[in-house]
């Protein structure tokens, strides 16, 4: 009988055994769940690197609203030509007309018949204007040119619009990544949090146990001495009291490793001495708002607006039309008006000048796919 409730009492007392971790407590400041998620929100990199893709939509949300706005340009450039232009390719000889009364006409060298002279066929005149050829030859060696110019689009098959709406889709699609992985991130951090703080009641009721059999052992011992116990009845109690022995073991090295892991997602060195606030409940003075009542019914509506990862799906939909009205546009006309102001040196507004000079220009531009 003795026997039989040594056994019930090792049975009711067995611990189970999980994987987890610890380290040394002693001195370390309490984390609480919340300290625990806002420091794996901070340090987290892959959180800093979605909040920088959000800034990135930002700006390309601006840049695209940009293209509402009137385009300015400048271009320029330099040009330098071996050799300059010439018009004539030798000194010119031209006849002159004068005028008779009657009309214009050659005042031509005559004979003695008073005909008319002709040399080759042709008639000689009397006078002839001397052109020499570097009076239309213009130097070109150096050239300068430039532009300013001012587009306003009026009507670009809608593309503009489309391109706003997508970069504000982009932007909307960027928060909704990073929402889903902060969440992932507390999501990790509640499971590591609670994975130590069970690990710790384990380990608590591991060696509570193993000091149970300890003692257990010690009264076997003196019952085998006085002979109402049976050598098999120790060796039983020895093999729990190793067993035990191992399964503080097993968890105390869970609970370090566990503890390890939560450092690591909460940014710091794993070798960080974390004591976590509800390790000890008891000790635990802080007052715990009362829970609500579960909530029997839910509005799916609600629980799916609620989801980061449901609303980048609904968002990369939008993306999706729109880059449709992109591709249409490029086959609707584009209309823009266009104002420039040109310049070069040389320069031709007022005869042929090596220096520079402009003039403003205005038009329209329409663009028709066929």
């Amino acid at each position: 009988m003795k026997f039989v409730l040594l056994q019930a009492v090792i049975t009711c007392f067995a611990p189970t055994c999980i994987n987890a971790q610890d380290i040394n407590n002693a001195g370390s400041t309490a984390y609480s769940i919340d300290s625990c998620r806002q420091l794996a929100i901070n340090n987290n990199k892959q959180l800093r690197i979605k909040a920088e893709k959000v800034r990135a939509a930002g700006y390309q949300k601006k840049e695209a609203a940009a293209a509402y706005l009137p385009a300015l340009d400048f271009a320029g450039g330099y040009t330098y030509n071996q050799k300059e232009i010439s018009v004539f390719g030798s000194d010119q000889l031209l006849p002159i007309k004068s005028f008779d009364g009657k009309g214009y006409s050659f005042d031509l060298v005559t004979g003695p018949d008073g005909k008319p002279i002709m040399v080759d066929g042709k008639p000689v005149p009397k006078q002839m204007a001397y052109l020499p050829k570097e009076a239309l030859s213009y130097d070109i060696h150096n050239v300068f040119f430039g532009a300013i110019t001012l587009t306003q689009p009026i009507y670009m098959g809608g593309k503009i619009v489309a391109m706003n709406k997508i970069t504000h889709y982009a932007e909307e699609l960027a928060r909704a990544m990073q929402d889903d992985a902060a969440e992932d991130v507390i999501y990790s951090v509640d499971a590591a949090y609670w994975q130590v703080v069970s690990l710790r009641a384990k380990l608590d009721l591991a060696t509570n146990y193993v000091a149970l059999l300890d003692t257990l052992q010690r009264n076997v011992k003196a019952m085998v001495e006085q002979g109402v116990a049976t050598r098999s009845d120790l060796l039983t109690v020895d093999v729990k009291l190793n067993q035990a022995n191992v399964d503080l073991t097993k968890v105390d090295n869970g609970l370090r490793l566990s503890r390890m892991a939560l450092a690591q997602i909460c940014g710091l060195p794993v070798d960080t001495e974390m004591i976590l606030a509800d390790e000890n409940p008891t000790q635990n003075t802080t007052q715990q708002p009362e829970s609500e009542p579960a909530a029997t019914t839910y509005n799916m509506a609600d629980v799916y607006s609620r989801r980061p990862d449901l609303r980048a799906l609904e968002t990369g939909v939008k993306i999706t039309q729109q880059q449709s009205k992109v591709a249409m546009s490029s086959m609707l006309p584009n209309l823009a008006l266009v104002g420039a102001y040109s310049f070069s040196n040389p320069n031709m507004f007022n005869g042929f000048k090596n220096r520079f000079a402009g003039a403003f220009s205005v038009g329209a531009m329409l663009k028709i796919p066929l």
